[in-house]
This record gives structure tokens, C-alpha cells and sequence, in this order.
């Protein structure tokens, strides 16, 4: 087992808390982020965040979403932030107090209207 502290961002409950996940395995993380899939962004400072690589596929109401900084891309679902060292995820330099300021949360329909997508997802 190999915990390494993160910073969870849970857009449902609307909270930015310092967790520890296993990261020994692709398993806790993927519990961690309630999630099959996961993919990774590189945010400044150089920083990971580790997303739901599904998240856009599942119906809109049942997800939470989030901005990040300045970025007008919602993202969707549990996010995990991490550092990157040497291949293997580590404890991120990003704060809470940073991370927190980052983030917003947003609605479903503020989500819906901002990626201007129709369909099956978001509601035909």
C-alpha cells in the first residue's frame, strides 16, 4: 500500500478536502473519483488533475461539475489532484487554501449551457 495525500474536489458535495489514496493500484483511485476510467490534465504549476475520463457520458443531472481558475471548461465528477515525480503519483504542491480559491462549482444547467451540447446526456 502506498498512501499518498491529494487534494479531492466532490462537486455534488460541493467541498475541496486533503485526502490520502493508495496509489500502488489504479483501484482506490478509481473508488476515490467514483469512476471506471480516469485521464489527466496538467495544471499550472505543474500539478495533475485526475479526472473522470467518462464523465461527460453519463447523464448531466446526476453529475456534479466544477471551473477551474479561469477556465471556462466545465469538468465533471470527483477530481483528485496530485504531483507528478519520477512517473508515479505524489503529494501535489498546491494547496488546499489554492485549490479551493480555484474552484467553482456549478449547476447542471449553468454546465448544460456552457458546453451547448443536446442530445441524450444533456437532454434532447
Amino acid at each position: 500500500m502506498n498512501p499518498v495525500r491529494c487534494i479531492l474536489i466532490d462537486p455534488k458535495a460541493q467541498t475541496v478536502t486533503v485526502v490520502e489514496c493508495d496509489v500502488s493500484r489504479l483501484e482506490p483511485l478509481y473508488a476515490l473519483l467514483d469512476c471506471r476510467y480516469i485521464e489527466t490534465t496538467q495544471l499550472p504549476g505543474g500539478d495533475h488533475l485526475v479526472l473522470d475520463e467518462e464523465g461527460l457520458i453519463h447523464d448531466y443531472r446526476g453529475q456534479g461539475y466544477f471551473l477551474w481558475g479561469g477556465h471556462s471548461q466545465p469538468l465533471v465528477g470527483r477530481a483528485a489532484i496530485f504531483a507528478e515525480r519520477d512517473g508515479e503519483f505524489a503529494a501535489p504542491r498546491t494547496t488546499l487554501a489554492e485549490a479551493r480559491a480555484a474552484v467553482r462549482f456549478i449547476t447542471p444547467d449553468v454546465a448544460r449551457s456552457m458546453l451547448g451540447r443536446r442530445g441524450p446526456f444533456f437532454g434532447a
